[in-house]
């Protein structure tokens, strides 16, 4: 037995070798860490469907490997594989992993992987590589807590956040609360504990309470000011939802964009402040701060954009981080002792040649070693943006489906740490 444990915890580790060609497993997690509903798919190969399959659930922690019995609780790996179902395989299957029941947010649970396979024989499973990890349980190592902006500067697992696939803002098309959950639940299984977003209009208005449901500590809810009525929305939105939310950003670019006065702009950031008792702050580029000195005045912190890729000349990261640090001493000196966090510092995956995953996680790793303070992002690919360098739908640190890039594996351990 000791022989064929040690076989199939080899295969177990080597897995991730394979990872990248099974497309037939998958897995959604919903709910906070305490109290976790994960559920995987299982698209059988087509040869298999009709077939009668065992359906096989296992868990690796610190080395140890456990299997799921067909009553639902776990034990440790033994010979035979233990079945958790047997069925005829049809063009799906959803398997539940934990159903809310097991208390997840432990610290030692940090690292468990979650695999799911099938097979007419576990040997059928193994030989075949029908199988897949299809889950990583991250609990990060610290969490944002207490007032803004104070909560931005301690922990380093704040993200910028716009939904994946179905949204699309330009056509009006918001994703359900359900889709919102299982997007903000991937974020949380992963380790983010602060959120930023753009806007509460439409269905967005659920995002704070979602987030916090799901075990975000911390939001910071964006109103995206584009006109006076959409303002007028997120506005109702902001004071309706605002026993979820920390702090607000109230535009984005709207002063670049000329969507708004500098004047217009410091009235609404002091009557939201007045009307919510939460602090507020805006974001706009570099060169609006060098083009109007007191503008770092508004708000109660400093959220600067300070994007480098639309510098058709910047393209390496170790260069992308030097001009996020040059603008960033550049904004210092005008702000002197005011809290200057950025908002925006991407590196995207596609649209030019040296848009890559390999080189965005390069990006995050140089940058995380300044002492400088930002937020991650954006957490999604938006497929509905446009912009003439073709970094626009591709700035995500996940597809517009929700799966990972690289950066989230490889710079777990740095963006779930404190600073």
């Amino acid at each position: 037995m000791a022989t064929y444990l040690g076989i199939l915890a080899g295969v177990i580790v080597a897995f991730a070798a394979l990872a990248a060609q099974a497309q037939s497993f998958s897995a959604t997690p919903s709910g906070a860490p305490r109290a976790l509903i994960l559920d995987a798919v299982i698209a059988p190969a087509t040869q298999d469907v009709g077939r009668t399959i065992n359906i096989y659930v296992a868990a690796e922690l610190a080395g140890q490997l456990y299997a799921r019995r067909s009553d639902g609780s776990w034990a440790p790996l033994s010979s035979p594989l233990s079945i958790y179902r047997t069925a005829v395989a049809g063009q799906s299957h959803t398997v539940s992993v934990t159903d809310g029941s097991i208390d997840l947010s432990a610290a030692v649970l940090d690292g468990l992987n979650i695999y799911v396979g099938y097979g007419q024989s576990e040997q059928d499973m193994l030989a075949n590589s029908k199988f897949a990890r299809v889950y990583t349980h991250v609990v990060p190592r610290c969490a944002p807590s207490g007032a803004l902006p104070a909560a931005l500067l301690s922990c380093r697992n704040w993200i910028a956040f716009a939904p994946p696939r179905p949204f699309n803002p330009n056509a009006s098309v918001y994703p359900s609360e359900a889709e919102l959950r299982i997007a903000l639940s991937r974020l949380a299984s992963e380790g983010w504990r602060g959120l930023v977003t753009y806007s509460l209009d439409g269905t967005l208005q659920h995002v704070p309470r979602i987030a916090k449901e799901v075990g975000f500590t911390s939001v910071v809810a964006g109103l995206f000011w584009f006109d006076a009525a959409q303002l007028a929305r997120e506005r109702t939105a902001a004071l309706a939802e605002r026993a979820s939310i920390d702090a607000y950003v109230l535009g984005n670019e709207g002063l670049l964009n000329r969507r708004y006065t500098r004047e217009q702009l410091s009235t609404e950031i002091q009557r939201l402040r007045a009307d919510t008792g939460k602090p507020v702050a805006t974001s706009e580029t570099l060169a609006q701060y060098q083009g109007d000195a007191t503008l770092v005045t508004l708000g109660d912190w400093v959220f600067p954009n300070l994007q480098f890729w639309f510098d058709p000349a910047i393209r390496t990261p170790a260069q992308g981080v030097a001009s996020v640090q040059s603008q960033y001493q550049t904004l210092q000196s005008l702000a002197g002792a005011r809290t200057i966090v950025i908002k925006e510092a991407w590196y995207p995956t596609a649209g030019d040649a040296a848009a890559t995953q390999g080189n965005q996680s390069e990006f995050f790793r140089l940058l995380a070693a300044t002492p400088i303070r930002f937020v991650w992002g954006e957490a999604f690919n938006q497929f509905w943006k446009s912009e003439p360098l073709g970094q626009g739908p591709n700035w995500g640190l996940h597809t517009d489906t929700g799966s990972p890039m690289q950066v989230i594996t490889t710079l777990r351990e740095t963006y779930t740490g404190p600073y």
